[in-house]
């Protein structure tokens, strides 16, 4: 990941702020300035703009929000940054408190390819796609990419627990954790179906009757089989059994369905000896219907004929009536005609008058327009704006002219404002310069003070010193012939071995005299001694000590230059004075400017002011011009010269016109009705008069038909025909008399058959017969009830049989797995001989690994003295991934801690390296191209220091961009390209000097 450019805006001390970093890619460079000025908040916004996190965790994202920015001003940050061949532009906007607002205003994020499209747009969405493009999170990001204040040296001098959580973030083996507690998930999950289908086996078990109890289920499914093969042997023998009894029950059966069947033979004789006469008893009502039925058939011959007649005459009726009234209608019409031709003659002398009256509306209707009848209002309404315009023209040119004259006095040039602000800013810098050095003055006098306090504890201690050395000697005067009490062993052994004459074993001169009784100190003659003794070691120290705080102050103020606190504070004073004028005389120049641009916009306001009445009066005159035209042509076409009186005499010949040309369209329509319905009625009353005397005609053949009917058939005349003719029930009368006759002869037929079919006319006793069946079939039942429960119990046993088969085999297959299972659990785990638990185990191979690559760089750096190992002192499962430093010059190994500063960072900034590398090499492919370091070079001496750039300098050659936030003079002396942060007023800017 190379960053490209970063903008901040309200972020930290930058108020808006880019900074390019496309000038330094693939270069080392310094980011150079002041404490505080904002160096660390460069790193803090390319973190919050990838992650939306700091480059530390312990500021939050309140803390570098701007405190110059108001309610209405947005924090924000983007940088675009490249990933191999393509180019991305993350955004994002802090969250801030508003006044007036009871939560937050949300941040925002936004994401963008490099052709503009957007990737993502929500705040999480971007945080994980960068993720998923960078492949980095932001605590891999920060341990990699990005060395923040503090946190150098975290990876090298953390516990064992310390390196597992920080190895664990970035070699992501937490999964092997997950893995460990799917496993036991796992574990118990087979266990569970194991217990299952321990009680799966139980319940099928528990549903057998008279359920035997046998140490095992194997034991208890075969017992289950030997059961199954029993039932299956009674069930056989009991269907042999069914099978006897059922063909005795067949047998009953037939002779008992032989005599039932010839019973019934009989009951139906007698049923169809009763049906035959009841039967006869109908005959005379069916001879009446067939003599009815025979004189319909006879009228039906001329029934057409009858009807016929009846209805032409009643049609007859009908046409003559019509006739009747065609014939008013007719009379009618004639005299409406006349009436109608006599209206629209008069209408006629009229015709003139209304085409002259047309003429007018045809040449006139053109000026029947509002506008027309609002010139006169118009023409007034214009003379008055035209006078309102010439007035406001006058005024308008008169304020133009006073603010001119006001602008003339006006001198101020923006020459005099510069120079002033020039000099308020260099009163401004004395007087911070002048600050500083009071500052400095003040701390120069608080150092005096220390070391007047200084030589003062120093004069105590050594009144201290000298009583204590008094008092030492003091006591041992008193106690100089007496021995130790810790001796008395040793002289007492030496004089047991002295005697007068002989050999002293230590000086090996003759004994001459033995020597008196020795004397020892006591016991708080020693604590005497030695609490003084103690007494003058700790004095020493505290006055060598208070020797070095006074010298280091001596140090301090021995190039010093040192003014008088009173006189830098007059000279402060006058700087202030002199600022104070400056500025008024700043202020009322920029007042005077402020007022010249202020006429300035004033002369140019009024300026477009006139020329826009000067083109409304233009206009308006023109205008006035047009309606005056308008209204002469109006008067000369019409002969009006008020435009109401034209407009009702218009209304008028309109209504008039309109009247008339409604009248006559009235009368010639109704003329036109009338002639129609003339010509319908004519046509009418011709036809009625042909179809009456056609009808008459008809009439006569039907009644010639008729009457000859009446004089060959017994029948009295033409009501009786009708009458019979009316009859709607003759098909249901000739349908039930042929019935009749169907079922009578179908009875003697059936009759006859049964007699033939039968021996003899007596009925058959049947209740013994049913006895004897019954009680067959009742034991036929038995039997099947008692081969049904058999065969339930085999089907029982044999689905407990196959399903309890078929879980004792899953269940030898789970537990077999859940033994796999355990063991490997164990393992994972780490309860094992090793003791190591898998992810541990995977730590170790990462951690030696880095410590590999860092002790190539390390080795070199300090000239193949140090190199960095694994400290394998302890095996528990939550050790083993400590850091020892071994030193090849006593062949030995150390902690870590015993490294001096300069050592310490030699062996954090190889580590550091190493990890990146081998992040980049478990990724496979993610392009660690950057590295920012905060702080760190301050301890290195000037050897170490060349060393540690060097490895930085190879680094950088090999395409990495690396930048250095440091106070060191040589870093500042070697490195070509810096980042120089300034603060001026608490707000900060970047500029890089190449």
């Amino acid at each position: 990941m190379k960053p490209i450019k970063l903008e901040m805006e309200y972020f930290g001390p930058f108020k808006r702020e880019a900074i390019d970093f496309g000038s330094v890619e693939g270069q080392m460079f310094l980011i150079s300035g002041k404490t505080g000025s904002g160096k660390t908040m460069i790193f803090d916004a390319i973190t919050f703009a990838l992650y939306g996190q700091t480059s530390t965790s312990d500021r939050d994202e309140d803390s570098v929000r701007s405190q110059f920015a108001t309610d209405d001003d947005l924090s924000k940050v983007s940088l675009e940054f490249k990933i191999g061949e393509k180019s991305y532009r993350v955004e994002r906007e802090l969250s801030f408190s508003k006044a007036g607002r009871k939560s937050k205003v949300p941040s925002k994020a936004a994401l963008y390819a490099e052709d503009g499209g957007v990737i993502e747009s929500s705040v999480t969405g971007v945080t994980s796609k960068v993720i998923e493009i960078i492949q980095l999170t932001a605590e891999q990001f920060r341990q990699i990419l990005i060395l923040p204040q503090g946190e150098f040296k975290r990876l090298l001098v953390s516990t064992s627990e310390e390196k597992q959580k920080i190895l664990r973030t970035l070699f992501r083996t937490e999964r092997f954790v997950h893995f460990e507690l799917k496993l036991r998930e796992l574990e118990k999950s087979v266990q569970t179906e194991m217990h299952q289908l321990e009680a799966k086996i139980s319940e099928q078990l528990s549903t057998l009757p008279e359920n035997e109890d046998h140490p095992s289920f194997h034991q208890r499914l075969s017992s289950l089989e030997k059961r199954i093969k029993d039932t299956r042997l009674e069930s056989a023998r009991m269907a042999e059994g069914i099978e006897k009894a059922r063909t005795e029950r067949d047998a009953l059966q037939e002779t008992l369905n032989k005599k039932t069947a010839h019973n019934e033979k009989v009951e139906k004789l007698q049923q169809l000896t009763e049906q035959r006469a009841n039967l006869e008893s109908r005959a005379r009502d069916i001879r009446m219907l067939e003599e009815e039925i025979n004189d319909h058939k006879k009228v039906g011959t001329i029934s057409f004929e009858l009807r016929r007649e009846q209805e032409l005459e009643h049609q007859i009726a009908e046409s003559e009536k019509r006739l009747e009234n065609l014939n008013r209608d007719y009379d009618r019409i004639q005299n409406d005609h006349s009436v109608l031709q006599e209206e629209l003659a008069a209408l006629q002398s009229r015709e003139e008058a209304i085409l002259e009256g047309e003429r007018f509306i045809t040449r006139n209707e053109r000026f029947l327009n509002e506008r027309f009848e609002m010139l006169p209002a118009e023409l007034s309404r214009l003379k008055d704006e035209l006078d309102a315009l010439g007035k406001s023209r006058v005024l308008l040119n008169e304020e133009y002219q006073a603010f001119k004259t006001e602008l003339e006095r006006l001198t101020v040039s923006n020459d005099v404002i510069e120079q002033l602000t020039s000099r308020k800013h260099a009163l401004e810098l004395k007087q911070q310069e002048m600050k500083s050095l009071i500052a400095q003055e003040e701390k120069y006098t608080g150092y005096d003070k220390e070391i007047e306090a200084l030589e003062e504890k120093l004069r105590v201690n050594g009144e201290k010193h000298a009583g204590c050395i008094s008092d030492l000697d003091e006591m041992k005067a008193s106690v100089q012939t007496k021995f130790r009490a810790e001796d008395r062993e040793h002289i007492e052994h030496l004089a047991s071995h002295l005697e007068v004459g002989g050999m002293c074993p230590v000086c090996q001169k003759t004994v001459e005299e033995m020597p008196g009784a020795p004397y020892y100190m006591s016991g708080v003659e020693e604590q005497r001694i030695s609490s003084l003794n103690s007494r003058i070691e700790s004095l020493k120290a505290e006055e060598a000590t208070l020797q070095q705080e006074q010298q280091l102050y001596k140090a301090l103020l021995k190039d010093a230059e040192r003014r008088s606190l009173q006189e830098l504070a007059e000279e402060l004073a006058s700087l202030e004075d002199e600022a104070g004028r400056v500025a008024k005389e700043l202020g009322h120049a920029r007042a005077e400017r402020e007022r010249k641009e202020a006429l300035q916009r004033e002369m140019t306001e009024k300026s477009n002011s006139l020329h826009e009445v000067n083109m409304k009066m233009e206009k308006n005159d023109h205008r006035r011009t047009q309606f005056e035209q308008h209204l002469n042509e109006f008067k000369e076409e019409t002969g009006f010269s008020e435009y109401s009186d034209f407009k009702h005499h218009m209304a008028k010949i309109k209504r008039e016109v309109e009247a008339y040309r409604q009248h006559r369209k009235s009368l010639e329509e109704r003329r036109d009705a009338l002639n129609h319905e003339f010509t319908r009625i004519s046509q009418s009353i011709r036809g009625f008069n042909e179809a009456v005397m056609s009808d008459k005609e008809k009439v006569r053949e039907m009644t010639a038909v008729v009457d000859g009917f009446l004089n060959e058939e017994p029948f009295i005349d033409r009501a009786e025909l009708h009458e019979i003719l009316g009859r709607r029930d003759m098909d249901i009368k000739e349908q039930e008399v042929q019935a009749f006759h169907r079922e009578k002869s179908s009875t003697d037929m059936q009759i006859e058959a049964v007699k033939k079919e039968l021996d003899h006319e007596e009925m058959y006793d049947l209740n013994e017969d049913r006895s004897l069946i019954e009680h067959a079939g009742a034991e036929v039942e038995r039997l099947q009830r008692g081969l049904a429960v058999l065969h339930n119990d085999i089907k029982q046993f044999q689905r407990v049989f196959d399903t309890v088969s078929a879980y004792i085999g899953d269940y030898e297959k789970k537990k077999a797995r859940h033994h796999a299972v355990h063991e490997l659990v164990q393992k994972v785990a780490g309860n094992n001989h090793s003791k190591i638990s898998l992810e541990r185990y995977v730590l170790t191979y990462f951690l030696e690994k880095i410590l590999n690559i860092a002790n190539k760089r390390l080795l070199e750096m300090t000239h193949h003295r140090y190199a960095l190992i694994r400290s394998t002192s302890q095996s528990r499962r939550k050790t083993g991934l400590d850091i020892e430093v071994f030193d090849y010059y006593n062949n030995s190994s150390r902690h870590i801690s015993s490294l001096s500063g300069g050592e310490a960072f030699q062996a954090s900034l190889s580590l550091a390296l190493a990890l990146s590398e081998a992040v980049q090499q478990e990724a496979g492919g993610i392009n660690l191209d950057t590295m920012f370091i905060d702080e760190g070079f301050g301890t290195l001496d000037k050897e170490t220091l060349e060393i540690a750039i060097s490895t930085l300098v190879d680094l950088q050659s090999g395409g990495k961009t690396i930048g250095i936030i440091s106070h060191v003079t040589e870093l500042k002396e070697r490195l070509h390209h810096i980042l120089e942060v300034k603060s001026e007023d608490e707000i900060s800017t970047a500029t890089f000097n190449l």
